[in-house]
């Protein structure tokens, strides 16, 4: 069975290291917005703008409220060709986050591109070092999936484009990328892109700027007509566009009653006092507090503002009342259920809000925490708790979110425990744990131990239950690694016995479980550890932890053939084969598909193992599994002449 046990030494390790979720996408970031009726379409713009898509790169470059969403919405939604939408934020400045995204808005339109490049980016562990494979990863699924010309805008580039990693990562992907891509990135300020000047010299980019989009006196008479059903005389849609600059917010709001004529980022401010004071206090209260959320939906809002009011709010209604306002907002998504702000008011109903009501914005953030806390939105929760300025609590958070981040977003989570002071980082249990666990992901097991031993040495004193459970599980995880088993079961032992009596621990107690079968395995006890193996394979079960189960069928399958009861190893091999197919999870098709190949070819039946190993080392290739395709090929040889030989 050598060729058994050293292909589940592999795959064993893979899965620890690699988790089939992702992380966490949120739709409204990715739909393409919905085109409002009261949206004017410029032709003039979206013929210039259809001619520029002959390049590899278009930028619009303006500075806010030039109408550069509204255009290419009306763009997206008028020009023949696929499009792929990614509304930039804050967040996306992480790289692995903002890559993640990336994928993410081609897949919506393009569902077969990301399954590999998503597996391939859960498992990054450096930027640096793993950057360019992801990226060749992803380019030539593009390649190999979508043949037509295609649009891809990223709105809002403005807000990463002072991050060297993520402008290194965007010019290396326009570089692999095929000419089919046609790539818009809407900004602020013009891109800091190294390649940009070679894309220039190859007659590869194009653009608009500030005095492009400007609206034109024809285009303000157009706007007022179909909006206000009002005519504008050319004098007076001259004088408009004189007095704001063709500035399309200036505009908008200079038609407000008793508006002053003045353009710029101020007058926006004086104007937005217009507009907020003249909503009934409910309304303006509403619009200040839910301005610091990038976007909010009614349920959202219940979670953050419910607890400023006595009584239940109909917060379905007030949404509808400031969208038939047309208050500065824009509905997401075909159901409209989340609203996000233009940027503009949206800093400016912040300011309000910290000027008038000062005492509302700690409780306001720390909701908003909990809220992305409870739907597992890290970077989010994160990204918030900062702006409370409180070291302490943002640890608390990026505790919390260690184990799932550990899986999907291990990049990501270095970034954070780096970024806080290093005394923290040195002193709280939780984190050492984290940093014991990261440096176990990037197999410095050596740098782990000691680590992992601090955190529960503070745990132990400081009788924290949970949080020695969890300390335990990842220290018998390490030791396991290292190749000392009956060190890892004693751990183990304590764990299971800490948390067999609190239910909330169950997931400690069944992954306890897995540990202990996996180490009496290598001790040569198979039949105690199918049945350990087993008892954990239930408990994920009813506890739905479906990212576990089809590594636990693999394993226990594994187990099984080693004692062998090959029918039963064969029926689990095959039942985590169809989860990782249903799951497109190629990377971990590859390990499954060779163990069956292995036991296949054990029991002679060999035609079997050949479909297992060729389908596996398409799999393996496919998601550069170079460990899986090594051990086929060796499978795939010694069958061949296996062959031979009887022939």
């Amino acid at each position: 069975m050598k060729n058994l046990q050293e292909t589940h030494k592999i795959r064993a390790v893979s899965s620890e290291r690699m988790s089939t979720k992702s992380i966490p996408i949120s739709k409204t970031k990715i739909i393409l917005p919905h085109r409002r009726h009261e949206l004017l379409s410029r032709p003039r713009l979206l013929e210039s703008l259809k001619a520029l898509l002959d390049n590899k790169l278009v930028l619009l470059s303006t500075p806010a409220g030039y109408g550069k969403t509204s255009l290419l919405i009306d763009l997206a939604h008028t020009i023949d060709m696929p499009v792929c939408w990614l509304s930039l934020d804050q967040l996306d400045r992480d790289p692995q986050r903002f890559m993640a995204y990336l994928i993410a808005s081609l897949a919506e339109r393009f569902p077969n591109v990301g399954k590999t490049s998503r597996l391939q980016l859960n498992r990054l562990k450096s930027i640096e070092q793993d950057a360019e494979s992801f990226l060749v990863t992803l380019t030539n699924e593009l390649y190999e999936q979508v043949e037509e010309d295609f649009l891809l805008i990223l709105e809002d580039y403005h807000l990463l484009d002072d991050v060297p990693v993520i402008s290194s990562l965007l010019d290396r992907f326009l570089e692999l990328v095929v000419e089919n891509c046609h790539l818009i990135i809407s900004s602020r300020t013009l891109p800091v892109l190294d390649d940009v000047t070679l894309m220039v010299a190859r007659e590869q980019v194009a653009g608009l700027n500030q005095d492009e989009l400007a609206f034109i006196p024809r285009e303000v008479q157009a706007l007022y007509s179909q909006n206000h059903s009002q005519h504008l005389s050319d004098d007076a849609a001259q004088e408009l566009v004189d007095q704001t600059g063709g500035w399309i917010t200036g505009i908008v709001l200079s038609g407000l009653p008793g508006a002053a004529r003045i353009s710029g980022v101020d007058a926006f401010a004086y104007l937005g006092h217009q507009v907020l004071d003249q909503q009934p206090e409910h309304v303006r209260e509403f619009l200040m507090r839910t301005s610091f959320p990038e976007e909010f939906s009614a349920e959202f809002c219940e979670i953050v503002l419910g607890p400023f009011h006595s009584e239940p709010q109909n917060w379905y209604t007030l949404m509808s009342l400031i969208l038939e306002k047309n208050l500065f907002i824009l509905p997401l998504g075909s159901d409209g259920r989340w609203l996000r702000y233009h940027p503009l008011f949206r800093d400016f109903l912040q300011i309000c809000l910290k000027k008038e009501r000062p005492n509302e914005i700690q409780p306001i953030l720390e909701r908003m925490v909990k809220a992305y806390e409870k739907v597992g939105e890290w970077e989010k929760a994160y990204f918030t708790c900062k702006q409370l300025g409180d070291y302490d609590t943002l640890a608390g958070v990026i505790e919390r979110a260690g184990t799932a981040m550990l899986q999907n977003a291990l990049v990501t989570l270095e970034g954070w425990i780096n970024s806080l002071p290093p005394a923290i980082a040195r002193t709280r249990p939780g984190l050492i744990s984290l940093r014991g666990m990261m440096a176990a992901a990037k197999g410095n097991l050596q740098d782990a131990s000691p680590l992992l031993d601090m955190a529960v040495s503070i745990y132990r004193k400081n009788d924290r239950i949970p949080d020695l459970t969890l300390a335990l599980t990842r220290r018998a995880h390490t030791l396991r690694l290292l190749g000392n088993y009956h060190a890892s079961i004693k751990d183990i032992e304590e764990a299971l016995q800490l948390a067999e009596p609190d239910p909330a621990l169950q997931p400690l107690y069944a992954e306890a479980l897995r540990l202990k079968g996996l180490n009496l395995f290598r001790l040569g006890r198979s039949r105690s550890a199918v049945a350990e193996l087993e008892h954990s394979l239930s408990l994920y079960t009813e506890l739905k932890e479906t990212g576990s189960i089809p590594m636990l069928l693999g394993e226990t399958a594994m187990v099984y053939a080693a004692v062998g009861e090959v029918v039963s190893a064969k029926t689990l091999y095959r039942e985590a084969l169809k989860i990782w197919q249903a799951e497109k999870n190629q990377y971990s098709q590859a390990d499954t598909l060779n163990n069956l190949g292995v036991l296949y070819h054990q029991l002679g039946e060999y035609e079997l193992a050949s479909e297992a190993y060729e389908n596996g080392l398409a799999c393996a290739r496919n998601s550069h599994n170079q460990r899986a395709e090594s051990l086929i090929l060796t499978g795939l040889g010694d069958l061949y002449s296996e062959i031979e030989e009887f022939e």
